[in-house]
């Protein structure tokens, strides 16, 4: 069911009264449009810098809103069909009313303090995912009240996801891989980039009314970039007119958000067969994405996601491509917290339930479209990329390769976490197409994959018939 439930609801505000409990706060109080949606799952309709919104959660008591008389039909939808999880709200104006008078937004100040005194809190300890701005002059009415800083605190909260957000997620994610299949069936040369992105949306509305009749898409963006422009991942300002050619790497994402979950699927194409610098650089990024999920086991540190995807970019001899850190990650917005450099430092322990993006990634100049991540790369039309791995000479590898190995064998997620490192650092010196590891249970005679290099081709799991 694509609607989040009370136990989503319940899961968040347990979250917040621990953060309370730790932090000794007697409330927290929310202004930003993310987190407004994320407390009361109400789709924050306006900019809030213009019209500026409030919800407080109080430690002991119940929440309570305050937004533009602007939101008021929209709030009316969402408590018709039952979705909200807050009941207490009030309205500010944006003009003067002659008759049934609330306060303007001149006014928000003075209406927040009010409300604070009614709930109780004006000698409160408050938390608040930003404290300054229109917040703090309100606070400053109420000289007994304390506002802190809260922002990471409140940003921690949204990491881990409740089991309804992680099953909303993949089917989101399984919309997208609809639309990427539109996208392998629609790249001919000469088309309209744009164009394409435009139909693809439409095909991605049509989809979803399909899957979620009734509930919230929102299509933030269908959006490729082919040829040169590939290389660089917000494009180079020329798009409009830009047509695909025959030989072009492209690079496209799509990203829907349903019911205030965003999911990201980013992949490469090319139109036609692909040159062996083309398909070296696909490899790399395939080999990099591959190692960077082997590393993403619970009780290992977040960092070693970029740690295992970088040494097999720089074994590659690919480092100086490298433009691109550990992904970010993934919920109420598409660059969900933790952010890609808190992924890396400090390096915490992974939890189960954090949902985000792999990476790093290589961006090559010209027509070398290698980025490959949230779900995967696929080839357009016949493409036929051909592993083109950096060896050394001699064949063997180096003392260097040998300490990384032993390094991810004394870690922890065993023994995922040093076949991937085996993978990657034999895939860097020695060059392999397939690197497989086979478990034997003789007594059923059968073989079956415990690891794969090439899940897409030889999916781990696969059993076969072993002679006897």
């Amino acid at each position: 069911m694509a609607v989040l439930s009370a136990a989503v609801r319940d899961h968040r505000i347990g979250l917040m009264q621990a953060l309370m409990d730790r932090e000794g706060y007697d409330a927290l109080a929310f202004t930003q449009g993310d987190f407004f949606q994320f407390v009361t799952n109400f789709s924050t309709d306006v900019q809030v810098w213009e019209r500026p919104i409030l919800c407080i959660v109080p430690r002991n008591g119940a929440p309570f809103a305050i937004l533009n008389e602007l939101s008021t039909n929209h709030w009316r939808f969402g408590a018709e069909a039952d979705k909200l999880w807050v009941t207490d709200v009030e309205f500010y104006a944006e003009h003067p009313r002659l008759t049934r008078r609330v306060p303007l937004v001149t006014q928000w100040p003075e209406m927040v303090a009010d409300r604070l005194r009614r709930a109780g809190l004006a000698r409160a300890r408050i938390g608040a995912d930003t404290a300054g701005g229109m917040l703090a002059r309100a606070a400053a009415l109420l000289p007994h009240l304390r506002l802190e800083g809260a922002t990471a605190g409140c940003r921690s909260l949204r990491w881990v996801k409740h089991a309804e957000e992680i099953q909303l997620l993949r089917e989101i994610a399984a919309l997208t891989d609809w639309v990427q299949d539109r996208y392998r069936e629609a790249i001919r040369p000469g088309r309209l980039v744009q164009e394409m992105d435009m139909a693809m949306a439409a095909a991605m509305a049509e989809e979803s009314a399909r899957r979620f009749p009734g509930e919230h898409l929102e299509i933030m963006r269908c959006w490729t970039l082919s040829g040169p422009a590939s290389c660089a991942p917000h494009g180079d300002g020329r798009s409009s007119g830009q047509r695909i050619e025959k030989g072009h790497g492209l690079v496209n994402i799509v990203i829907p958000r349903v019911n205030g979950l965003v999911v990201e699927n980013e992949r490469t194409w090319f139109c036609g067969r692909p040159d062996s610098r083309q398909a070296f650089l696909f490899e790399t990024a395939r080999a990099a994405n591959e190692a960077a999920c082997a590393a993403a086991v619970t009780g290992q540190p977040v960092c070693a996601i970029d740690a295992a995807a970088q040494m097999v970019i720089e074994r590659a001899g690919c480092a100086d491509l490298m433009l691109h850190r550990t992904g970010h990650g993934m919920g109420t917005l598409g660059h969900e917290f933790p952010g890609g450099h808190g992924l890396q430092y400090p390096p915490a322990a992974g939890e189960r339930g954090l949902f985000g993006r792999t990476g790093p990634l290589p961006m090559g100049p010209g027509r070398l479209p290698p980025r490959r991540h949230g779900g995967g790369g696929r080839q357009a039309r016949g493409a036929d990329p051909r592993l083109q791995g950096s060896r050394r000479a001699d064949g063997g590898m180096s003392m260097e390769h040998v300490q990384r190995v032993a390094a991810a064998l004394a870690a922890p997620g065993q023994p995922a976490t040093g076949l991937a490192a085996l993978d990657a650092a034999l895939g860097a010196t020695i060059g392999h197409r397939l690197f497989t590891v086979l478990l034997l249970d003789e007594a059923r005679g059968v073989s079956r994959r415990f690891h794969s290099s090439r899940p897409a081709a030889y999916p781990v799991g696969g059993r076969e018939a072993h002679p006897a």
